[in-house]
């Protein structure tokens, strides 16, 4: 009968809240809890706003899960990336610029998923010749699972990839338009991680 119910430990995310006797909004309020408070409640899942909280501690009563939940707030968070080892497919070529990029996420504290988009760089060289290489991409990351206590993320990612690669002659620049053409491809793909 109880089987679907599961119990959670949550802060109270606003000033405050009121503890409702009963399961209605004109019940009477017999306690409340100040933010930052911890209680535990049981939930049978967060299904949208107005939907009543049983609350077990520290006052047994109820509470609107609308009034529970986080309030959303963006975040975007920057990166920047650096390969400290670059070995170049072809045998004559030597690493001359490491790969060197950023990143950039956009997402939301209620959000499951976010928005990233980023860009790396390098250059490898032989005698008069020098071969770069860009790398972009545009990916949004899924987070569809939650496990040990939140300790381990399991999320998917979806997007598409752009590469671009030029090869020139120091000693003859032009060359690059004419004799040598450049090389790129697009890529789309799907990836489901744990971390």
């Amino acid at each position: 009968k109880n089987s679907r119910w599961t119990w959670k430990i949550k802060e109270c995310p606003k000033n405050y809240i009121l503890i409702k006797k009963n399961t209605d909004d004109a019940s009477a309020a017999i306690g409340y809890l100040s933010e930052g408070e911890k209680f535990l409640f049981i939930k049978d899942g967060l299904n949208g706003t107005g939907i009543w909280t049983k609350i077990i501690y520290p006052s047994e009563g109820y509470i609107k899960t609308a009034e529970m939940l986080y309030e959303s707030y963006p975040v975007i968070a920057l990166g920047v990336s650096y390969g400290a080892l670059n070995i170049p497919y072809e045998k004559n070529l030597k690493n001359y610029h490491n790969p060197l990029g950023g990143v950039i996420e956009f997402t939301k504290t209620n959000w499951l998923f976010s928005i990233a988009a980023g860009y790396s760089y390098s250059e490898s060289r032989f005698s008069q010749y020098y071969l770069k290489t860009q790398y972009a991409f545009l990916q949004i990351k899924f987070k569809f699972l939650k496990l040990f206590n939140n300790k381990l993320e399991a999320y998917a990612l979806a997007g598409g990839n752009y590469w671009l690669s030029s090869f020139q002659n120091l000693k003859y620049p032009s060359l690059t338009s004419t004799y040598y053409k450049k090389e790129e491809a697009n890529t789309i793909e799907i990836v489901i991680n744990l971390q």
